[in-house]
């Protein structure tokens, strides 16, 4: 049993780290052609879901008990549901903005400034997640709490 638990820690530190480094990669600028932009984003989008998935059974069982949770709980579940919101909303908006560009070498100005804009402000989100989680985090690399 204790192989599966470690497999599956390890299998969340690689999805997170992996897509980590697409969302930085996603935001770089090509030489104004958003092929490697569109690469990019749709592994961080695909890693994102596979992320949730792999949390979903704790962000429902949060759900279920939102009004007992300790304030620092509720503020997590709250930042990681608007986090979901609006990587939704840049998803939707980056496969609109592809698909445009992919058919007729115009990405949609209005859907792909809705797109970058809610994409910084994920990023900022992700951020605040990552502290939320560093003690978790911390301790994936057995880091000890007086290092932070």
């Amino acid at each position: 049993m204790k192989n599966k638990v470690v497999t599956i820690k390890l299998v969340k530190i690689i999805i997170d780290i992996t897509m980590l480094v697409f969302m930085v990669l996603s935001l770089l600028r090509w030489d104004s052609d958003p092929t490697f932009h569109i690469v990019a984003g749709s592994v961080f989008a695909t890693l994102f879901i596979i992320h949730f998935l792999l949390n979903a059974k704790t962000f429902v069982s949060m759900s279920k008990k939102f009004g007992k949770l300790k304030a620092q709980m509720k503020l997590q579940y709250i930042v990681d549901t608007i986090l979901i919101l609006i990587w939704i909303v840049v998803m939707v908006a980056g496969i609109i903005a592809a698909v445009s560009y992919i058919n007729t070498d115009s990405t949609l100005h209005g859907i792909g400034r809705l797109h970058g804009m809610l994409g910084r402000i994920g990023c900022g989100f992700i951020l605040i997640h990552i502290i939320q989680h560093i003690k978790q985090i911390c301790s994936y690399f057995k880091v000890s709490e007086h290092v932070i």
